[in-house]
C-alpha cells in the first residue's frame, strides 16, 4: 500500500486522542480502513473510517493490531511525503526511498475489540462550529480545576455552555432551530482530547443523562466520538 504520511498520521491521531487510546485494531477491508475502539476507562468510544481513495495504492490486508499507537504516530512523523506499507508476518514494514522501519504488530487476541456501536436515540442533533466547544474548553483551563466539567444546557434556541466548579465562565450561543431542553455535563479533559482533533462544522448530539456524540464527516472520512456523561456521585 502507498499513502501520504500526513494523511495517515491525521487519521491515527484522531483515534489516539492525544495519547488517551493506544491499543487499536485497524481493519483494512474492501472500502478502506476502519477502527472501532474504547478507551481503557470505558468513557470514550472512537469510530474512524478512511476511504481507500485516500490511498495512492490500496490493498485489503485484513486486521492489524497496534499496541502503542503514540509510538507508531511518532515513527510516521519521521517520514516525509509518501510511504509504503507492507505487512510481513508479525511486522508492518514502513518505508520510502530514504528510510525504513519494521514495526512489530501484536496478535488480535491482545486487544479486546468493541463488538458494536451502541444504539442511542437523540432528540437534539445540532450542527455547530467546533470552535464553539474549543472556546469553552479554553475557558475551563483558565481556572485550572483538576476535575473540571463542562456543562451543556440546551434551552429552546439557545445553547448555554458553562465551565468551572467554583469560579465559572458561561457562553451563550443562539441557534437557528428550537430543540428539546436538556442539561448534561462532561469531563473537560475528555472533551479536549477529542474536539481538538477537529476543525470546522461538527454534528453534536445531546440528551439528558446520555453520552455526547461528536461527528465529523468529509468526502472520504467518517469520524465520531461518544463520551460518557459525568454523574453527580463522581
Amino acid at each position: 500500500m502507498k499513502i501520504s504520511s500526513e494523511i495517515l498520521r491525521k487519521y491515527l491521531k484522531e483515534i489516539n486522542c492525544f495519547g488517551m487510546i493506544n491499543e487499536v485494531k485497524l481493519n483494512f477491508e474492501d472500502n478502506g480502513v476502519s477502527a472501532l475502539v474504547m478507551s481503557v476507562d470505558n468513557i470514550t468510544m472512537v469510530s474512524n473510517k478512511l476511504s481507500n481513495s485516500d490511498f495512492i495504492k490500496y490493498e485489503k490486508i485484513g486486521a492489524i493490531v497496534i499496541d502503542n499507537l503514540s509510538v507508531f504516530i511518532r515513527i510516521l512523523e519521521r517520514f516525509k511525503d509518501d510511504i509504503v506499507l507492507k505487512k510481513e508476518e508479525n511486522f508492518l514494514k514502513i518505508f520510502n526511498e530514504n528510510r525504513e522501519c519494521d514495526f512489530v504488530l501484536v496478535s488480535e487476541d491482545f486487544v479486546e475489540g468493541v463488538k458494536k456501536i451502541p444504539e442511542i436515540k437523540y432528540k437534539n442533533i445540532l450542527k455547530i462550529d467546533s470552535e464553539i466547544i474549543k472556546e469553552s474548553i479554553r475557558n475551563s483551563k483558565i481556572m485550572g480545576d483538576v476535575f473540571s466539567t463542562i456543562k451543556f444546557d440546551l434551552k429552546d434556541k439557545t445553547l448555554i455552555i458553562e465551565c468551572g466548579e467554583t469560579t465559572k465562565i458561561t457562553d451563550k450561543h443562539k441557534l437557528n432551530e428550537k430543540y428539546e431542553n436538556c442539561f448534561v455535563k462532561f469531563s473537560a479533559e475528555f472533551l479536549e482530547k477529542t474536539i481538538f482533533n477537529l476543525d470546522g462544522e461538527i454534528e453534536l448530539s445531546l440528551g439528558k443523562d446520555l453520552p455526547i456524540k461528536i461527528v465529523k464527516t468529509t468526502d472520504n472520512t467518517n469520524l465520531f466520538y461518544i463520551i460518557a456523561p459525568r454523574v453527580e456521585n463522581e
